[in-house]
């Protein structure tokens, strides 16, 4: 048993926290406004100093968003998309490669025409 030190209740911790339950999530929403505050234009420098690590991540995240994997199997590039041959691997391919054949990852519809001009584009052939 421990003390909670915002409301003074008993808890049972789970981890190792100074708050019960209730008020961990008051504790560091308030934590996280403070440390804002403090650091004003923080995740904007962040993001300016670091682009390629924030468009793969956004990447990432649209992807999972989408309920499919993100598995590069090749370098991204300038005028890029990022094709998805199956479900989890991704091919950066030229835009206009990409949108030269219509196709549907989840039908399967034309899958297999343009995941054979982008194994032929990749060298794969």
């Amino acid at each position: 048993m421990k003390i909670c030190q915002r409301c003074g209740r008993e808890y049972w911790p789970r981890i190792a926290s100074k708050y019960c339950p209730s008020c961990a999530v008051e504790a560091r929403s308030e934590w996280r406004a403070k440390w804002l505050s403090a650091h004003p234009g923080y995740n904007k420098k962040w993001r300016l100093e670091h682009r390629e690590l924030d468009k793969a991540h956004k990447r990432k995240l649209q992807s999972k968003r989408r309920s499919l994997g993100f598995v590069p199997i090749n370098e991204p590039f300038e005028g890029a998309d990022a094709h998805h041959m199956d479900k989890v691997k991704v091919a950066y391919i030229p835009r206009k490669l990409h949108q030269s054949i219509q196709h549907n990852v989840w039908s399967g519809w034309n899958m297999d025409k343009i995941n054979a001009a982008v194994r032929a584009y990749l060298g794969e052939t």
